[in-house]
């Protein structure tokens, strides 16, 4: 179980490393560049080891939410694990980057979802992890709507 946690966190981690990769500076397959004005939105897991609604929903978490927005680097996704003291360390480290730690710490309750604007640092929703996959996603996409509709390179 320790593993499957440890390897969400690598995952997570990577993914964050991932978004921080601006578009503004890639070509969209178009041959322009996407313009984006930064992150439009973070979506904190905040979770524990003692969490059973964190482990039935980690899978699930991973390939529908995360997978899905896989491709908008503008939502930044972390997990927040507070355990103990020594994995709220160790997943801190975006949260302190993103100055989000004074409104989790104050929200301290693992199993909760928080979508917040990075412009104010406020959060816009709370959700609890084990809430239908349909409703996340509507969710997100209401907080971070595209601000350009993708074209896939098929279209005509």
């Amino acid at each position: 179980m320790k593993s499957t946690f440890l390897s969400l966190f690598v995952f997570l981690a990577m993914l964050v490393s991932v978004n921080g990769y601006s578009q503004t500076d890639a070509d969209n397959g178009s041959g322009t560049s996407m313009a984006t004005d930064g992150p439009s939105l973070y979506v904190v897991v905040q979770r524990s080891d003692m969490c059973e609604m964190c482990t039935a929903n980690y899978d699930r978490w991973n390939k529908e939410i995360i997978g899905y927005y896989s491709g908008r680097p503008s939502i930044i996704f972390m997990n927040y694990d507070i355990t103990n003291e020594k994995t709220t360390t160790e997943t801190r480290s975006d949260i302190d980057k993103y100055e989000l730690y004074d409104i989790l710490s104050v929200n301290n309750r693992p199993g909760r979802v928080f979508l917040i604007d990075p412009a104010n640092k406020k959060i816009l929703k709370m959700m609890d992890i084990d809430m239908s996959t349909v409703d996340f996603r509507n969710a997100i996409t209401e907080a971070a709507p595209m601000k350009e509709k993708s074209q896939s390179k098929d279209a005509k």
